[in-house]
């Protein structure tokens, strides 16, 4: 099966619109000129994204049998504070509408494997072992509403900073890990801290949603180097260990 050269990670999804008003292309696009330092987003793509059936994620309920692994970048613990901050912002305003991401569990994800199964896991990690990468400078920047600025299912960070490393390296690892996941994403990738999830049931376009949204404002975060990634293992249903580093590999 030949890999797709843009496949990206189920972090991909897109959004036309942050708090700040940022738009424009994708970091992989090469169609229109970027703004330096600033994610960018696709119109035409996010809408067709938005179109489809949502994908698995880290905390979807297991399906198959197997290890529910992905790949991320650990954040600073003021970066993962300040969002909690804006956690507690929206909860203010809409109380009830969102469920929130534990602050030890928040990462920037680089790809999700899917049901790994126990035996293939070595291979991973030996295949991981490979992967050749520079440090790359990074910032949390921007609200990113997902799928659609005007019903957000899912709550975000932005991010900001060495994008075109941070999209050389990612498309790196999904060149390396695409024939070995489970989960075989085609998507472009687009990098983003969730932090929050609306609740089952709850609308999303509800007037106090909308409210508070308006006002969030998430000014950027002190830059931070990083110079390694992790495979982590997600426990679903496991409060007590609900992510599990599995390997951590340097950069550089």
């Amino acid at each position: 099966m030949k890999r797709p050269s843009d496949a990206y990670s189920i972090g991909g999804w897109r959004s036309r619109d942050t708090v700040r008003g940022s738009r424009g292309p994708s970091i992989h696009s090469g169609s229109r000129a970027r703004l330096p330092g600033q994610c960018q987003f696709d119109e035409s793509q996010e809408l067709d994204s938005a179109k489809r059936v949502t994908p698995p994620t880290a905390d979807s309920p297991v399906t198959i049998s197997g290890v529910r692994c992905f790949l991320a970048v650990r954040l600073p613990d003021g970066v993962k504070r300040k969002l909690v901050e804006v956690q507690e912002q929206v909860e203010q305003g809409a109380p009830g509408f969102y469920s929130w991401t534990a602050e030890e569990a928040m990462h920037l994800t680089l790809y999700f494997l899917g049901e790994t199964e126990e035996g293939s896991l070595e291979g991973v990690k030996d295949a991981l072992a490979g992967v050749q990468g520079e440090p790359f400078r990074l910032r949390v920047e921007g609200l990113v509403r997902l799928p659609e600025p005007t019903s957000p299912r899912v709550l975000a960070g932005g991010i900001a900073g060495d994008l075109e490393k941070l999209a050389r390296f990612q498309q790196r690892l999904s060149d390396t890990i695409f024939q070995l996941a489970a989960f075989k994403e085609t998507r472009r990738y687009y990098p983003h801290v969730t932090f929050g999830r609306l609740r089952r049931g709850m609308p999303g376009n509800a007037k106090a949603v909308k409210r508070t949204l308006a006002k969030i404002v998430i000014e950027p975060t002190a830059m931070f180097e990083n110079t390694e990634y992790v495979l982590i293992r997600s426990n679903p249903g496991n409060e007590r260990l609900r992510y599990e580093t599995l390997e951590t590999y340097k950069l550089g």
